[in-house]
């Protein structure tokens, strides 16, 4: 059937479609997985280089003072512990604002991901219905024209074939020459009687002189 070669086309263009969309949904999926876990580790990072940082601050100024304030009570030195303390809190408080507004930055990221992923799956199915329908009409075209060259085909060869029998009486008068004359529009004794003496033999394939005793025979 002519139709199968078309029915394995358009499934190939739907597979070849539906891979392009899985290898798209996976780099979306892939860049977000990447993008949340960079910043993530990155903030986890920093957040922890600062903490570090702040102490050994704290310490260095603790000994400082520790330094310039020997022999006196530990006032001194817990007035900057407070004040230290005070300054981790707050960079705590402003750490934690931080994370978040990016975890609400990450959501919505991961929301246009989602938004995306349904995108590309609404236009798989709409592409999907829309070749599936093609599919049918196409393949029902093919099928009419298919019957219709088989019925063309058929009835060509019962008119070549009543053609031959109409003509078996005429000598050197064969089914080649018959389905020649019959392509011309010669079509029956009649026609070939009425015919003239080169347009025979130019459909025939034959001399002009064999043309002219085939229509004579016609005329009896």
């Amino acid at each position: 059937m002519t139709t199968t070669p078309m029915k394995a086309l358009f499934d190939l263009q739907r597979t070849t479609f539906e891979q392009s969309q899985q290898a798209i949904e996976q780099g979306l999926e892939t860049q977000q997985q990447f993008a949340e876990s960079a910043i993530r580790t990155g903030v986890a990072a920093q957040r922890s280089m600062q903490r570090q940082g702040m102490e050994v601050t704290r310490q260095w100024a603790v000994a400082s003072t520790g330094a310039m304030w020997a022999g006196a009570d530990g006032d001194r030195r817990e007035e900057v512990d407070e004040q230290f303390d005070a300054l981790v809190d707050a960079q705590e408080e402003t750490w934690d604002a931080f994370e978040e507004s990016l975890e609400e930055g990450l959501a919505a990221y991961e929301e246009l991901t989602e938004r995306q992923k349904e995108f590309l799956e609404q236009s798989m199915a709409s592409f999907t219905d829309t070749s599936e329908r093609m599919e049918g009409t196409v393949i029902e075209i093919a099928e009419d024209a298919e019957t219709a060259t088989e019925q063309g085909t058929e009835a060509m060869e019962e008119s070549v074939e009543a053609l031959t029998e109409e003509f078996e009486e005429i000598s050197n008068l064969n089914q080649a020459h018959a389905e020649r004359l019959n392509e011309a529009g010669i079509d029956g004794m009649e026609a070939l009687a009425d015919a003239q003496t080169d347009a025979v033999a130019r459909a025939a394939e034959v001399s002009e002189l064999q043309a002219q005793a085939w229509i004579d025979a016609a005329e009896r």
